[in-house]
């Protein structure tokens, strides 16, 4: 994905230019700090907006995922799955 930043010196780019860029592919405008602006993604990218989706949530909620990355105190899907299953037969005993 290319990558636009809205500053001093692109501000005046219009639309149209910004757009014409899509031919080589999808753009990521962003400002002149790193942040998300927008996703501009060409006809057809529908791989490409559900990435660009994942990647916007991991932006929005950076904090929260680097917070439950650090914690590493659950478990593996295995353990929940090995849980649910001995807790679904014991309630079919009852």
């Amino acid at each position: 994905m290319n990558t636009f930043i809205v500053n001093s010196e692109t501000a005046g780019t219009s639309i149209q230019d910004l757009l014409s860029q899509i031919s080589d592919g999808n753009i990521t405008v962003l400002d002149s700090e790193g942040n998300t602006l927008a996703y501009v993604l060409s006809p057809g990218g529908r791989e490409e907006l559900i990435y660009a989706e994942a990647q916007r949530d991991l932006d929005v909620h950076r904090d929260e995922v680097q917070h439950a990355l650090a914690r590493r105190n659950g478990i593996t899907t295995t353990e929940l799955l090995s849980r649910a299953k001995a807790a679904a037969e014991e309630g079919s005993r009852s």
